[in-house]
């Protein structure tokens, strides 16, 4: 499109413009083709994800506690896994775009959102760091900055392929404080941690491990979906106009 055609239009169209160029014009799901503007997955399936969604997404931890928007499973998996592994990085803050405004306002006045980091191997590899995506767009959202405490210093085996045991052995010793960063500027100072899918919690207890020289007052994890889901967790009606996160 040349800059005199688009000159004027809005931000929105222009956007949209952007991505059906970029992506196919059918459902990354179900295969129909996509109506005016959809893109990379039509209204359909973007549906069939709300009743994944929590209708109070808090949960305890052992440490710190875990905000978690949907459940993963069904059409949410499937947008995770395009998002995560095929390039369709509009998806993961589409997820969140279509639930955080049943939230009146964020649940704690965070200090920092720290995106769990990639080594750079495996970032140039992807091309993203999925959860700095989601922290730039919570970011954007609830005006916390994002911050890089952490680094990840070594390859692990991927997660998805091991069990709970050989997940913590795997992570462990994966994760460093970045060298120059001032403990007593962090001290009293809360934090959330940013992910993409929570499943047995070793990464969350890695970083935490890693965090608590800080001196934080609070480290908790936000992630777009949660794989082992209490079953007594209830979940949104798609047709309720809001409801508010629990404190804990």
């Amino acid at each position: 499109m040349s800059r005199e055609k688009g000159k004027g239009l809005p931000v929105k169209r222009a956007v949209l413009s952007f991505l059906n160029f970029l992506f196919p014009s059918f459902c990354r799901i179900c295969g129909k083709g996509l109506k005016g503007s959809e893109y990379i997955v039509c209204q359909e399936c973007r549906q069939e994800a709300l009743p994944f969604a929590f209708r109070h997404p808090v949960l305890p931890l052992e440490k710190g506690r875990l905000l978690s928007f949907y459940r993963f499973q069904g059409k949410v998996k499937d947008m995770i896994y395009l998002f995560k592994y095929q390039g369709c990085m509009p998806l993961g803050p589409l997820l969140f775009d279509q639930v955080i405004d049943r939230f009146e306002e964020k649940p704690i006045p965070y200090d920092l959102l720290q995106p769990v980091p990639l080594t750079r191997r495996k970032r140039r590899r992807r091309g993203y760091n999925q959860s700095r995506l989601l922290a730039a767009y919570l970011s954007g959202r609830w005006k916390i900055p994002t911050g890089d405490l952490v680094a990840k210093k070594r390859e692990t085996l991927p997660q998805a392929l091991l069990g709970k045991r050989e997940r913590s052995r795997n992570l462990s010793g994966s994760f460093a404080l970045k060298k120059g960063v001032d403990s007593t500027a962090w001290k009293g100072k809360s934090l959330l941690v940013v992910d993409d899918v929570f499943t047995t919690g070793a990464t969350f207890e890695e970083l935490y491990k890693t965090l608590e020289p800080l001196g934080l007052s609070r480290i908790d994890i936000l992630t777009l979906a949660v794989a082992d889901a209490p079953p007594a967790t209830s979940v949104i009606n798609p047709e309720e106009p809001a409801f508010n996160a629990e404190n804990g």
